[in-house]
């Protein structure tokens, strides 16, 4: 999730790093996760971030 908040780096870029076979795969499986697809999850801010936990997302 770190890799998604800072926005230094592309979904592919992301997914790329993480072993999926492309952005797509990443971002269903974040948002099954999460509730969230990862754009929405950036821009949500990182205030945001540091108060959702994993815990909390599962």
């Amino acid at each position: 999730m770190i890799l998604l908040a800072s926005g230094e780096q592309t979904m592919a870029e992301v997914a790329q790093q993480l072993g999926y076979s492309s952005p797509a795969n990443l971002s269903r499986q974040f948002r099954q996760v999460t509730g969230l697809t990862p754009t929405k999850y950036q821009r949500l801010g990182p205030e945001s971030h540091a108060q959702r936990s994993l815990d909390a997302l599962t």
